[in-house]
């Protein structure tokens, strides 16, 4: 099931990606007073001591842009296994959190590369089917946006978090993790 999970996130991201080479060009860059939103796949990394299994995940994020400041709602969802050997568990993994997210200004005018640095809070939750626990969620990372249209960019962010294990599913307290997350930002307004 999971292999099928990572092969089908795999030809879903490769897919959007010729897509997007396809497409013409996109013109300056202006975030300006502008909505985004949009999804991708994600490549979550746990902590060895977490017990989650790194794997794949599904996002989708929705915000505001005005100028150099935005604030978005980022959603992640991935189903996991256990990384402790032997073991049978299972686990749904979510995420949410509230991001401030500054945009970089490019030093070229017509460049269509729009850099960003977010910092955000949420919370995390792992479900087994039979317990299930939660966490207060610090994140921050950064990346860019790639525009093949005015309304149309390829994202790219990597993303630090922390949270904290529940000592039962998840044992001791505090836990990093990465993230690594390509998909795409529609815009609209301004």
């Amino acid at each position: 099931m999971l292999a099928h999970r990572r092969r089908l996130a795999f030809l879903v991201a490769a897919v959007a990606c010729v897509l997007l080479a396809a497409t013409g060009p996109a013109g300056a860059v202006d975030l300006a007073k502008k909505w985004e939103v949009g999804g991708g796949v994600a490549y979550s990394m746990y902590d060895n001591d977490s017990t989650l299994a790194d794997d794949f995940a599904t996002s989708v994020r929705g915000g505001y842009n005005h100028s150099q400041h935005g604030v978005e709602l980022s959603l992640q969802f991935q189903g996991t296994e256990s990384s402790t050997r032997g073991s049978t568990t299972t686990y749904d993994v979510n995420r949410w959190a509230i991001d401030y997210v500054f945009n970089l200004k490019p030093k070229k005018p017509d460049t269509k590369l729009a850099p960003l640095i977010l910092f955000g809070v949420g919370q995390m939750t792992w479900d087994t089917g039979e317990e299930s626990a939660g966490s207060t969620l610090l994140q921050t990372g950064g990346g860019v946006r790639v525009f093949f249209k005015p309304w149309l960019a390829l994202r790219v962010e990597g993303r630090l978090f922390h949270y904290y294990g529940d000592k039962d599913l998840i044992p001791r307290d505090q836990f990093f993790g990465f993230d690594t997350d390509v998909g795409l930002s529609f815009l609209f307004g301004g």
